[in-house]
């Protein structure tokens, strides 16, 4: 069965002192499973949807003791949801102008505390 659940919400400021929202969505297609952040920025109604690289899921997994995104694995991404949503939003930058995002492998800073939990 397919199904999308909503792991970690945050919200980010731009440079423009903008607010843009991001949401960690796991993403269930019979054995496929898939990690996606969606971008929305209510200021332009920009709605984005990007995979997250295999690499930074990988990492995620890592974290857990775990190789592939099994139905094992699902259960404790879930538990751990917000958690998981940290690790994978310290690997991500929204464009300036909107227009998506960077995802870098390696977390270049500490973990930000302008990271909040949108309502």
């Amino acid at each position: 069965a397919a199904g999308t659940t909503t792991l970690h919400t945050t919200t980010r400021l731009l440079s423009s002192g903008q607010a843009v929202y991001l949401t960690l969505v796991r993403e269930t297609n019979g054995a496929n499973v898939d990690l996606k952040v969606m971008m929305y920025h209510p200021a332009t109604s920009v709605d984005i949807a990007v995979p997250v690289p295999q690499a930074i899921v990988r990492q995620v997994l890592s974290q857990w003791g775990l190789e592939a995104v099994t139905s094992g694995a699902v259960r404790q991404l879930d538990m751990a949801a917000l958690e998981v949503g940290a690790i994978v939003f310290e690997h991500v930058t929204v464009k300036d102008d909107v227009s998506g995002l960077i995802f870098h492998e390696a977390v270049t800073s500490s973990p930000t505390l302008a990271l909040t939990n949108a309502p």
